[in-house]
């Protein structure tokens, strides 16, 4: 990366990067005191909970069946993720940060490529920051003889791992930005990543899988990082080739980029029907409801991406609204 690039990006996105660490930082903090109330209300019957109360490397809190147990949640970093991953494309593109870094010489995809970067490694730092936050309350409130199955290899994987996540998901709402201004698109995608990517790379958190393909990944973690790894450097390899292609004058159009209509109607639609269906329809929903929905969704998002003419009336009133 040229230096003199890096040193302009971090001078332009600071406030934000800054800010990712100290509020990471808080969350992390926050999270350590509410694990510490729920352990401290849990450990005071001792009768029911003093064999079976104890920090574990897979679960970070756990208590018998008898009460249940209190998970550190990872769903609202991971939230926050695909929100910078948005900020990473969408803040540049509105201030026109991009347009004067051009100005002065440098390419788009280099641009793009010290910008992800820098997101990066902040992020990395951030999620870090915010686990050991979390570890050093439980350990400042919590006696010793619970952290007796600590390991700090096991910790370091479930810090990688979740950090692991949240690159991913940054980067797919980054590239979705890449290619569509709409933000919504871009939390839907990220949202709807979440879970495929968190098969891969999250089993040695969540303990043992329900089926052949996560039973191998459990006995082979590495793999799974590393699969996630490659995601995500294919990731930013990808953001450098659409963002090449960009150009000012495509803002307003809802696919910014002709050649990717097709795929992102496809994509999108999927997700959408599947999201729909998850939210609005019974589990066992037979297969012909799930066409009507995806058949309607195709529409809206025929509708939406190409604007044919029998919509254009529509998408008008659309636009004297905002």
């Amino acid at each position: 990366m040229n230096k003199k690039l890096g040193h302009l990006i971090i001078w332009q996105h600071a406030p934000l990067l800054i800010g990712m660490l100290i509020l990471f930082i808080a969350l992390g903090a926050w999270t350590g005191f509410r694990m510490n109330q729920h352990w401290q209300m849990l450990d005071q019957n001792h009768d029911m909970l003093i064999s079976g109360l104890k920090y574990d490397h897979r679960r970070q809190l756990l208590a018998n069946l008898r009460v249940g147990s209190n998970v550190e949640p990872n769903d609202f970093l991971w939230g926050i993720s695909i929100l910078v991953g948005i900020a990473l494309i969408a803040i540049p593109r509105y201030r026109h940060q991009n347009e004067w870094l051009q100005s002065l010489g440098f390419r788009r995809a280099a641009i793009f490529g010290a910008t992800f970067l820098s997101y990066s490694l902040t992020t990395i730092i951030a999620y870090s920051l915010a686990k050991l936050m979390v570890l050093l309350v439980l350990v400042q409130n919590i006696p010793g003889i619970y952290f007796a199955q600590f390991n700090w290899w096991v910790w370091g994987g479930n810090v990688i791992s979740t950090t692991l996540v949240a690159l991913i998901l940054m980067t797919a709402s980054a590239l979705v930005l890449l290619v569509t201004p709409n933000l919504v698109m871009a939390m839907l995608v990220g949202y709807a990543v979440v879970k495929p990517i968190s098969w891969f790379v999250l089993i040695r958190s969540f303990g043992q899988p329900g089926n052949y393909l996560l039973a191998f990944l459990n006995q082979h973690w590495l793999l799974g990082i590393a699969i996630g790894c490659l995601v995500w450097g294919l990731g930013g390899i990808l953001g450098r080739y659409l963002s090449a292609q960009q150009t000012t004058e495509r803002n307003r159009q809802a696919i910014l980029l002709p050649a990717w209509r097709v795929p992102m109607l496809i994509g999108l639609s999927i997700i959408l029907t599947k999201l729909i269906t998850d939210v609005m329809l019974a589990p066992q929903t037979s297969w012909s409801y799930v066409a009507v929905v995806w058949s309607a969704t195709l529409i809206g998002l025929i509708a939406w991406i190409y604007q044919p003419r029998w919509s254009r009336y529509f998408w008008q009133v659309v636009r004297q609204l905002r």
